[in-house]
């Protein structure tokens, strides 16, 4: 088993027209030992980096990213896999955060060297790999609390990360909504990111997983790296991310589906609190399309219980 301390990453090692497996780890930690492959074809190109389980319970992600790893077929460039980042998270099955730090690494980017375990995580990745990169694309799904309709996040001040979610073909594309997330970061310093997000429920869907592996097998063949891709079944439409958040901790009832168009003040739902004597019927404050939203019946002040997509040109 081939071990390498991320923070001492060279590419420059790894041959060309080879694969390489192995595991990263950060701080010496072997406990949480990070797998990853290096796939290089023999003519240099391109470097594209993908990463799964940055939500570590978001399952269809992960699998379309190992199989992509499985499937992977490059006439140049170089391909980095890292099926599962959050390798603390994924052990304990735990919902968005690093359960080492309670910190959630998708809104930490590009990290620091001097914080916790998850800023220095989310450092070493961005330091080492995400900044040679020709491209980098974060792959997500819905967790086990969130149900959502495929979609794809950009950062609308990077030509490229547009062009990059438009070639990845799912329906919808949003620009990243704050700073910290992966694709806003690294297209911040010139490494044009996305971040897809396809399957919910912390489940595995097939149809879901094949999508995510078709957008980057065409975002493969835009850069260069494979020849053609099967085409996009649709050009995505660009929305705006507007969301709601549960005033109360307690109960959450929805009454809405992925994917759904709602009209601005139609009811999402139903909060109350445990005890049943603070109720109240959250409404939409735009039309839109209903993106994702918290599908459990906990809920605690303060969580985003809906996100809405709307139309960015208004």
């Amino acid at each position: 088993m081939t071990i390498t301390n991320l923070n001492e990453f060279d590419l420059s090692r790894f041959p060309l027209g080879r694969t390489s497996r192995g595991y990263f780890v950060v701080d010496d930690d072997m406990r949480h030992a990070i797998p990853y492959l290096v796939i290089r074809a023999e003519v240099p190109g391109p470097v594209l980096t993908v990463t799964g389980g940055v939500h570590a319970s978001e399952y269809t992600g992960i699998e379309a990213v190992v199989r992509l790893s499985r499937e992977a077929e490059l006439r140049s460039g170089t391909l980095i896999v890292i099926p599962v980042l959050n390798m603390a998270g994924y052990k304990k099955r735990s919902v968005s955060e690093n359960p080492v730090d309670g910190k959630n690494l998708n809104r930490l980017f590009p990290g620091s060297p001097d914080g916790s375990a998850s800023d220095r995580l989310a450092h070493a990745l961005f330091s080492k790999i995400i900044s040679i990169s020709t491209a980098y694309i974060d792959v997500h799904s819905g967790d086990i609390s969130e149900a959502l309709t495929p979609f794809t996040f950009f950062d609308a001040r990077n030509e490229t990360s547009r062009v990059l979610a438009a070639m990845f073909g799912l329906p919808y594309m949003v620009d990243a909504p704050r700073e910290g997330f992966s694709c806003r970061a690294s297209s911040s310093v010139g490494v044009p990111g996305i971040l897809v997000e396809a399957g919910h429920s912390g489940r595995v869907d097939d149809a879901c997983a094949k999508q995510l592996v078709d957008g980057i097998h065409r975002v493969m063949a835009y850069l260069g790296m494979r020849g053609d891709a099967e085409p996009a079944p649709q050009v995505p439409k660009e929305l705006s991310l507007k969301t709601l958040t549960s005033e109360l901790d307690g109960l959450w009832y929805p009454q809405i589906r992925p994917g759904m168009k709602i009209s601005r003040g139609a009811v999402v739902g139903r909060l109350d609190s445990l005890l049943g004597d603070g109720g109240y019927f959250p409404f939409a404050k735009d039309e839109g399309i209903v993106l994702f939203f918290v599908n459990t019946l906990a809920i605690n002040k303060g969580d985003v219980v809906c996100a809405v997509g709307v139309d960015a040109g208004r």
